[in-house]
């Protein structure tokens, strides 16, 4: 089934997750100055690492999860007074993007009408990085609503304009969007060419990111490639490791595996670690997954 269609499940997953979690009980919940300062803290934030620290922070995450829909209408709110603020029009260009990019989940309408003010803008502008990167984002959200079709269409042209600033990053974040998209309509010939131009490129310039070995291991388990799949898997938890982080979305793809080896405790045992790695991590879109994986073993 496409990704699309779980986010329906997106608030009734996480409020589930606040239930049964531990560390979310009654007792835990009762420093609610704590969670003030937490709310308080989040616009100041001047960078995406800044906000993932505070929400990642030992003693503000499990009050970070049960506020975590409040904090971040609060930030949303922060970025729009920003925008508002903005004298410089070259400036406005990376709130809009930054707009679309926090409206993903929650509401693709308003991710698409963001980028889509993005791209007016930078043109306006001349800004043709900006320009391309709102390209990007465009077809980001347009894969959120379920329009792979024009968002494929979007992303080449993201694309295209990348090359022509010969920008390597952008391209190569550009190759791997569309992979993604040729994953989720099924189409796994052109996900596995551009995932591999991503990962190829990435490489290039020194980059080991994990992600471009999980979409080529996840492309492999679509496939019924496990061995193929096994091996991309290991890469990026050896990537994981050096950089000492986890992923909650790797645990799905080993449990992925487990599944189609008919080894439905080890499978079980896989995506209920990626649970207590994406609640650890305040990563919503892979509980939905987990869950999701979950629900269909019982099934």
């Amino acid at each position: 089934m496409k990704r699309f269609k779980h986010y329906i499940l997106y608030f009734f997953i996480t409020t589930s997750a606040c239930i049964l979690v531990p560390s979310l009980n009654a007792q835990g919940l009762r420093d609610k100055a704590l969670a003030d300062s937490l709310l308080n803290e989040l616009p100041k934030a001047k960078s995406d690492t800044d906000k993932f620290k505070l929400f990642t922070n030992a003693s503000n995450r499990p009050l970070a999860m049960h506020y975590a829909d409040s904090a971040m209408h609060l930030y949303l709110g922060s970025l729009k007074l920003s925008l508002i603020k903005a004298q410089d029009d070259t400036a406005k260009v990376p709130l809009l993007l930054e707009l679309s990019a926090n409206y993903t989940i929650y509401q693709a309408d308003s991710s698409i009408r963001y980028a889509q003010r993005a791209i007016s803008l930078a043109r306006q502008l001349s800004y043709k990085k900006g320009e391309a990167a709102a390209m990007q984002s465009y077809g980001t959200a347009l894969w959120s609503s379920g329009n792979y079709d024009k968002a494929i269409e979007i992303a080449l042209k993201a694309l295209n304009l990348s090359r022509d600033l010969q920008d390597v990053k952008m391209i190569a974040s550009s190759y791997l969007q569309i992979a993604v998209l040729y994953m989720d309509i099924g189409d796994y010939g052109p996900a596995l060419k551009y995932g591999f131009l991503s990962k190829n490129l990435f490489e290039s310039y020194g980059n080991d990111g994990p992600l471009q070995s999980e979409i080529i291991a996840r492309i492999y388990t679509l496939t019924n490639q496990t061995d193929s799949a096994s091996i991309y898997i290991k890469e990026a938890s050896d990537t994981l490791k050096r950089h000492k982080i986890e992923s909650g979305y790797l645990q799905e793809l080993l449990g992925d595996i487990e599944v189609k080896k008919k080894n439905y405790k080890e499978a079980l045992n896989y995506y209920w670690s990626g649970v207590s790695i994406a609640i650890n991590y305040m990563n919503f879109l892979d509980l939905v997954y987990l869950y999701n994986g979950i629900a269909q073993l019982y099934h």
